[in-house]
């Protein structure tokens, strides 16, 4: 009889540990989806960004680039 109550014991201590990690697993889940929304937003945000000033740089660029030519023509001998 005892070796009965052993071993239906193991196996619901088995069966709560399971449970109970099903829990913890589903529980986790649940919160990441919102946490990795907002990183991809907030990613998407941070890309966008990025090419904006990637834009005003190679605008500032070519605007600096006019005016040197400009500035080379005007102090050119012979002109």
């Amino acid at each position: 009889m005892s070796m009965t109550m052993i071993i239906v014991g193991g196996i619901v201590v088995v069966t709560l540990i399971a449970v109970v990690g099903d829990f913890l697993t589903k529980t986790k889940q649940a919160a990441e989806p919102s946490a990795i929304r907002e990183l991809k937003d907030r990613i998407v945000a941070l890309e966008q960004e990025a090419g904006e000033r990637d834009a005003k740089l190679a605008r500032m660029e070519g605007e600096i680039a006019f005016t040197t030519k400009l500035l080379e023509d005007k102090h050119e001998p012979g002109r």
